[in-house]
């Protein structure tokens, strides 16, 4: 199966369409065990409890790898940053008095 046209899509189609499936799988697997989980729970909320807790962990987990993605882009900014500064410090030190005037 290729899947290359994937990439000639545009970036506003494709985030489109990706939230439209994602969205589509997560609400036809919703409707399709509706009854199931009724049948099995009935009328009692037990089960609210249980999925707060999961809920929980998988928000503090999200939050977590949110953190160290920020922390890592920030991290790479900075050494970009540094390396940059380095090299052109040290092309102005290069240069005659004149043509370093030209890199300010």
């Amino acid at each position: 199966m290729n899947i290359y046209w994937v990439y000639e899509l545009p970036d506003w189609l494709f985030g489109t369409l990706t939230i439209a499936i994602t969205e589509a799988i997560g609400l036809g697997g919703l409707y399709a065990t509706r009854k199931w989980v009724r049948r099995i729970h009935g009328t009692e909320h037990s089960h609210n409890e249980v999925v707060g807790f999961y809920l929980s962990a998988i928000c503090v987990f999200y939050g977590i790898t949110l953190a160290l993605l920020a922390v890592g882009t920030w991290q790479i900014y900075s050494d970009v940053d540094s390396r940059r500064g380095r090299r052109l410090q040290s092309v102005r030190e290069g240069l005659p008095g004149p043509l370093c005037r030209l890199t300010d």
